[in-house]
């Protein structure tokens, strides 16, 4: 969890330093499920991850809130209340234009889902940073829209050295492992990456019994699980 807080508040502080430093734009305020913090000297910056209930995404919510106190702007985190709803992050977007921010901090729910919103983000002058998940880039061009900049992980080769490990561990034991994949969020790009790289270097050292869906949700990957 230390790395990810590391992780998160490096993102931001890339982010608002490097892509940032100079825009401006109106203060305003906003409702929803998140956090706000108002200024007076450079502005908003809207920050729209999947959700605000898991942890990582907190972290990088503290983080940029973190630069945005040191840089002057004020900080617009908000999320929709489904984890994963292409749809209400595209509605959350829309509004943040409404707002006039100075720019747009998003992790996508879909790859195409908030192509729209991206397009429109453009025609106001709004730059759009994408964080962790990446759109569909051809999709992108093909609606003539464009973002700042993509910041995010390696989601192939961080399958890969899940693989690497499976793989050494079915020769520590010399047999097949049989293997269960859940899933995160459908449509989401890093998930469909980090599968693809697991099952690439794990080769014939996993039998993969069953893939399912869990919504990157711990509840809906843990049988049997339920909050009190």
């Amino acid at each position: 969890m230390k790395n990810k807080k590391k992780l998160a508040a490096l993102l931001a502080g890339i982010i608002l330093l490097g892509a940032l430093a100079g825009c401006g734009g109106d203060s305003s305020s906003g409702n929803g499920s998140g956090t706000e913090t108002k200024t007076e000297s450079k502005g908003d910056i809207a920050l729209l991850p999947m959700t605000l209930d898991n942890e990582f995404y907190v972290s990088m919510k503290n983080g940029a809130q973190e630069k945005c106190d040191e840089l002057g702007y004020g900080l617009i985190a908000q999320s929709g209340t489904n984890h994963g709803d292409a749809a209400e992050q595209l509605q959350l977007m829309e509004t943040m234009i409404q707002k006039k921010v100075a720019a747009i901090m998003i992790t996508p729910c879909s790859s195409t889902g908030i192509i729209s919103g991206i397009k429109k983000a453009n025609e106001a002058g709004i730059p759009v940073v994408i964080l962790d998940t990446e759109v569909d880039r051809d999709a992108l061009s093909a609606q003539g829209a464009e973002t700042l900049t993509y910041i995010g992980s390696d989601n192939y080769n961080g399958g890969v050295a899940a693989g690497e490990y499976a793989k050494k561990v079915s020769g520590e034991k010399g047999k097949v492992l049989n293997t269960i994949i859940l899933t995160g969020v459908p449509g989401q790009e890093n998930m469909e990456l980090r599968k693809q790289g697991f099952l690439d270097a794990a080769g014939d050292s996993v039998n993969v019994v069953a893939s399912q869906n869990a919504d990157s949700d711990f509840n809906s990957g843990v049988p049997g699980h339920h909050e009190e």
